[in-house]
């Protein structure tokens, strides 16, 4: 009898036990009203670096004209490996290659420049999306705000750059002021869902 009583206990524990196991945690949290433009402000970084791309300009730089004049033993090699002449703006070089070792200084300059303001902006993009995503859960108007100031700051930015090179940069540079107010009120969000800020309001 005994032996019976302990068997049905640990049988009963061992339902217990799976029981609990089988209960998920579901968190429910609701999007603030204005979390819409946040998600627009974010399409709108990850345009604008796009469009930044366009402005490089390497296909006007190295064109077919050029690429036909200085890569004619390259392009012969070029043909016999993918069967079709280097195309225009000299692909796949990315300015550092033996593509662009062709260019005179002043055309490499020119093109180096284009390509860093864009290619600065690409390093930074995924960080600032997220930023702006996890910022705008608690400040949706705060980060709207921010983020209107990047994008400016940005195409000061990379304006400045392909026109005066290094130097130009400069005018923009504020932009780093934005990014680095959207990665505290991220920060503080991220709080927001933990135990230390589950009280902080939203703004």
């Amino acid at each position: 009898m005994r032996k019976e009583k302990k068997e049905k206990r640990y049988l009963k524990k061992k339902k217990k036990k799976k029981k609990r196991g089988k209960k998920k945690m579901s968190v429910t949290y609701t999007l603030p009203e204005n979390y819409g433009f946040v998600m627009a402000g974010a399409v709108a970084v990850t345009f604008h670096c796009m469009v930044q791309g366009s402005k490089v300009g390497r296909e006007v730089i190295m064109s077919k004209e050029w690429v036909e004049k200085n890569l004619k033993e390259e392009n012969k090699m070029f043909k016999e490996k993918y069967g079709m002449d280097i195309p225009k703006g000299a692909y796949p070089d990315m300015g550092d290659g033996r593509h662009c070792a062709k260019l005179s200084y002043k055309e490499w300059l020119e093109y180096a420049s284009c390509q860093r303001a864009h290619g600065n902006y690409v390093e930074g993009l995924t960080g600032i999306v997220l930023t702006i995503l996890v910022s705008g859960l608690n400040f949706p108007m705060w980060t709207v705000t921010n983020t209107i100031a990047y994008i400016v700051g940005r195409e000061l930015y990379c304006g400045g750059y392909r026109k005066k090179g290094p130097a130009g940069r400069l005018r923009g540079i504020w932009f780093m002021l934005a990014m680095l107010l959207l990665v505290g009120s991220a920060f503080v969000s991220s709080l927001r869902f933990t135990t230390l800020g589950a009280d902080l309001p939203i703004f």
